[in-house]
């Protein structure tokens, strides 16, 4: 059965052959990254789409995963995008039809008052932490923390899942 780490991106940092390859939405290669777990190492592995010509660029599709939605890929695609991000680029002029320039917050949300910078941690107990990964389940062995099966009785909620209903 499928874990909370199933559905957590693994981030890392891609060699220098795998950086240079551009971005492409008809790319004639795929990549993936392949972690070796014994050795604490990454790999960008690479497969052809198709058969190319001598001298052809080598291109693949940065987020690979992003299809179904114009909207949610051209907004996966912004890091790698000369914009600003200021109201007045021309960002907003062509996703201006989907969203709205960004607001604070969240409308029609309460949010809690800031909890009193003074207060302390009772430390005579362990501090109890709710969580949804195995792997911190696994190796967060400190006595200093004890993990809790009710996130009610948790001091640190550590999920994947959002925790607060925004609708």
């Amino acid at each position: 059965s499928a874990t909370a780490e199933d559905s957590v991106p693994m981030w890392y940092v891609m060699d220098e052959f795998g950086t240079a390859i551009r971005h492409s939405d008809t790319p004639n290669f795929a990549m993936c990254a392949f972690y070796y777990i014994p050795k604490q190492l990454s790999f960008s592995i690479f497969w052809c789409l198709q058969n190319l010509e001598y001298g052809d660029e080598v291109t693949r599709d940065y987020v690979p995963s992003v299809r179904s939605s114009p909207l949610a890929r051209a907004c996966c695609l912004l890091p790698w995008q000369p914009y600003t991000l200021l109201l007045d680029d021309p960002l907003w002029s062509s996703i201006g039809e989907f969203v709205s320039p960004p607001v604070t917050g969240f409308p029609g949300v309460t949010y809690p008052e800031a909890p009193d910078a003074s207060v302390v941690l009772d430390t005579s107990q362990p501090i109890k932490v709710f969580t949804d990964l195995e792997v911190v389940k696994s190796f967060l062995t400190d006595p200093r923390f004890a993990i809790c099966d009710c996130k009610d009785e948790a001091s640190i909620i550590w999920t994947t899942k959002q925790i607060k209903d925004f609708a």
